[in-house]
C-alpha cells in the first residue's frame, strides 16, 4: 500500500491537464498512487488522462459533471492510504511538496491536516504566506480558508475518525475546502509550512453582479457555520458586517465605521484578544481607510480605535490609505 493517495477531480481543464499531472509524477516523494476523477468533462480531458502510462494512476470517472465536493465525497471513503493529499488540475506542484509535507506530518502526529505557501501566476503573482501555528490558523479561519487548498496534505485516519467529508452545501462560488477546515476546528490541530509548495493559477474571475451576490450569500453561509462550531450567537446583520470587513467592501451609507469597531470589539470579547487576531483585523481596519477619504471623523475615529488596541500604524501606511482613490 503506498503511503499517500493524491486525490485530484478534473472537469474541463485540458490546456492545464499535462503540466498539471507531470508537476505530480516527478516529485521527489514517489510512494503515492495517484487518483484522477474525471467528473463529466466534455472538452480532451479524457483523452488525456487515457494517454497516461504511469502505473501510479488510476482513472475514474463520472457519467455527469457532479461538481467538485460531491465527486471528491464518492471516493473519499475508498481510500486507505496513510494521507490524502489533494490536487487541483490547473495547478503546478513543487517537486519537493510530497516530501516535505509527508516528512511535516509525521513529524507532528497531533496535525490531522496541514499546508503550506502558495505561489500565484497567471492573473496575479504574488505568494501567500498563511500563519503556521494552530491558534494564529484559528485565527485568521474567521476571515478566510487560512490553509490554501492547492496545498492540503489530510491524515487520512483524522478524517475517518471524525466522519469527516467535502460540505456540499456551497457549490458555487464553491467552498468545499473552507467548510472542512471549520468543521476541523475543534477536532485536531492545524498547521502550515512556510515553504511554497504550489504554483497555483489565477483565472480572470467574472465580478458581475450575479457573481458577487453569490459570493456575498456563500460567504455568510460559511461564517455561520463558522460561529455555530465556535457556540458563538451572531445576527444575520453582524454576518454582513463580517463579509464587508474581510472583503473591504463596506456600506457606509447603511453602515457607520462605529458599527465595524463594534464588530471588532465583539470579535475580541468573543474570540479572545490574542496578537493574532488583533494582528489581522488591523489588517482590514486599515483597508477601510481608502473608504473614508472625505470622512475624516469617521477616519479619525479609526485611527484612534486601532491606536487604543495597541494597533500602531505608521503615518506613510495613514496617508498612503487615505489618499488611494476610492475603488
Amino acid at each position: 500500500m503506498p503511503r499517500a493517495t493524491v486525490l485530484m477531480t478534473v472537469y474541463n481543464a485540458a490546456p492545464y491537464l499535462q503540466e498539471c499531472i507531470n508537476s505530480v509524477l516527478t516529485q521527489d516523494f514517489n510512494d503515492f498512487d495517484f487518483w484522477i476523477i474525471n467528473d463529466g468533462s466534455t472538452d480532451e480531458t479524457n483523452s488525456i488522462i487515457s494517454s497516461q502510462t504511469d502505473s501510479r494512476i488510476k482513472r475514474f470517472v463520472n457519467e455527469k459533471n457532479l461538481g467538485i465536493a460531491p465527486s471528491l465525497n464518492l471516493y473519499l471513503g475508498l481510500i486507505t492510504s496513510e494521507y490524502i493529499i489533494r490536487m487541483d488540475a490547473d495547478d503546478i506542484c513543487l517537486p519537493h511538496r510530497f516530501e516535505k509535507q509527508i516528512s511535516f506530518m509525521d513529524s507532528n502526529p497531533n496535525i490531522g491536516m496541514s499546508g503550506g505557501a502558495l505561489q500565484y501566476f497567471g492573473k496575479k503573482n504574488n505568494i501567500w504566506h498563511p500563519a503556521t501555528t494552530h491558534p494564529n490558523i484559528a485565527a485568521r479561519l474567521l476571515f478566510n480558508c487560512a490553509i490554501p487548498n492547492p496545498t492540503l496534505i489530510i491524515r487520512t485516519q483524522s478524517l475517518k475518525k471524525h466522519h469527516l467529508t467535502y460540505s456540499t452545501a456551497f457549490p458555487a462560488p464553491p467552498m468545499e475546502d473552507y467548510a472542512l477546515l471549520i468543521d476541523s476546528l475543534n477536532l485536531f490541530e492545524l498547521g502550515n509550512l512556510t515553504e511554497v509548495l504550489v504554483k497555483h493559477r489565477e483565472h480572470e474571475q467574472n465580478q458581475s453582479n450575479q457573481y458577487l451576490n453569490q459570493k456575498q450569500k456563500a460567504m455568510i453561509a460559511i461564517y455561520k457555520r463558522l460561529f455555530k462550531h465556535l457556540n458563538i450567537n451572531t445576527s444575520d446583520e453582524q454576518l454582513l458586517l463580517h463579509f464587508r470587513l474581510t472583503y473591504n467592501f463596506p456600506d457606509f451609507k447603511n453602515h457607520s465605521i462605529s458599527n465595524f469597531l463594534d464588530w471588532s470589539d465583539f470579535l475580541r470579547q468573543n474570540i479572545g484578544d490574542t496578537n493574532e487576531l488583533k494582528k489581522v483585523l488591523k489588517h482590514y481596519l486599515i483597508k477601510l481607510l481608502k473608504h473614508l477619504k472625505f470622512k475624516p471623523i469617521s477616519a479619525l475615529k479609526l485611527v484612534v480605535y486601532l491606536f487604543r488596541m495597541g494597533l500602531f500604524i505608521s503615518s506613510r501606511s495613514f496617508l498612503g490609505k487615505l489618499l488611494t482613490t476610492k475603488s
